[in-house]
């Protein structure tokens, strides 16, 4: 295979994974056989990026690259000299793709981003409300894989979610730094937002199902528990052999399932009854009997599994999204403690009653008596515990 000059993407095809592609300075690799064979297309244009330019070009195949198509025309009210640094193409409509164009450097610091639904032939400004300044030209735009119109968007200076197809634009920071976000996938087993920054490092979103669930209708609920992704039970296993050497550190997310619920304003704390309603409908696993009622603060989860009581969370009460993490353990299993003396083995009430702090009984409530034996085959001395 011979390359064109420097290679700036590579692309597989996430419904073919024979299929890649990679764009180079003097055209188009295209692969059918996981790399074996490749066929090189040549485009009359300048460096490429996915099927586009950084002078602002955008090619069309649909024929796997036999014949290509220029639709820059297409795009109405694109300025000229702009670098086209993302193409999506859609995986739910056939003929759907967007883009995510970057002027900064002819001095037009807005935002563009478009999108077509007939292979080029139109295309629709989609930016809408994303704040304009001198950081919010745009570097990539992503379409999550599970949720047709959801839409990630990365600027110079944060990270942006549509849930309407691009009708609006909401800003999706948290704790995500204000860098330059260039680059975002999406982890499709695990539901894992990753997002890429210049000089900032990566980042990771965790579990992005809801907002794949999040909808106008469950906005407007006053309270709506979202589906929870898969969860695995394992076993961390730490060896000095795969500590890393060198400075990249990383956090690891919460172990176990993650719960995530909607709240449309703060929850007030229940009332008794509310209390005595749950009890009722909650027989505690570890007593096999009802529970005593006890003041639940607001934000508790409970969870169970064939009326038994597993376990009990109390998460954020706050309007909005919600998460709290489950280790996948059960409650505290009762201590047990010894309430008659054993027979043959009276001295276990001495460690028994050391441990517990306890005075240890008879069943019949009278203080048990511990037998002592100073050697062997010396007559027992009964004797009181003090």
């Amino acid at each position: 295979i011979a390359w064109g000059g420097d290679n700036h993407d590579m692309w597989a095809d996430p419904a073919n994974p024979s299929r890649l592609m990679i764009g180079s300075d003097g055209g188009v690799h295209i692969s059918t056989t996981r790399g074996r064979q490749w066929s090189f297309v040549r485009l009359p244009i300048g460096q490429m990026y996915h099927v586009a330019t950084n002078d602002g070009q955008v090619q069309v195949t649909r024929n796997g690259g036999k014949n290509w198509s220029n639709v820059t025309g297409n795009l109405r009210g694109l300025p000229p000299k702009g670098t086209v640094s993302s193409v999506e193409p859609s995986r739910f409509r056939p003929g759907t793709a967007y883009l995510a164009i970057d002027l900064h450097q002819v001095d037009n610091r807005d935002p563009f981003l478009f999108k077509t639904s007939d292979y080029g032939e139109s295309w629709k400004a989609i930016a809408s409300n994303i704040p304009r300044s001198q950081l919010s030209y745009a570097h990539v735009l992503r379409e999550c894989p599970h949720r047709q119109g959801l839409l990630f968007a990365g600027t110079e200076n944060g990270l942006y979610v549509s849930f309407d197809d691009f009708d609006h634009w909401e800003p999706l920071q948290s704790k995500l730094p204000h860098a330059p976000v260039h680059w975002l996938t999406i982890q499709e087993q695990f539901h894992d937002l990753v997002v890429g920054t210049y000089g900032r490092g990566f980042y990771i979103l965790d579990d992005v199902t809801p907002l794949e669930q999040l909808t106008r209708e469950v906005r407007g609920m006053d309270a709506r528990l979202f589906a929870p992704r898969p969860a695995y039970r394992f076993r961390k296993i730490a060896q000095r052999t795969l500590v890393p050497a060198g400075t990249v550190r990383g956090q690891d997310p919460d172990y176990g399932a993650t719960i995530n619920y909607w709240l449309k304003e703060p929850v007030k704390a229940p009332s008794e009854a509310e209390d005595a309603e749950v009890d009722r409908l909650a027989e505690d696993a570890t007593t096999g009997g009802a529970r005593k009622p006890v003041k639940r603060p607001p934000g508790e989860i409970v969870i169970l599994e064939a009326g038994h009581r597993l376990r009990v969370l109390t998460g954020s009460n706050k309007a909005g999204m919600n998460r709290v993490a489950w280790d996948l353990r059960t409650v505290k299993v009762q201590e047990v403690r010894l309430r008659t003396t054993p027979a043959g083995n009276p001295r276990v009430w001495e460690e028994n009653g050391r441990l517990s702090g306890v005075e240890p009984r008879r069943a019949n409530g009278q203080p048990a008596r511990v037998v002592a034996q100073a050697a062997r085959g010396a007559a027992p001395d009964a004797r009181r515990r003090p």
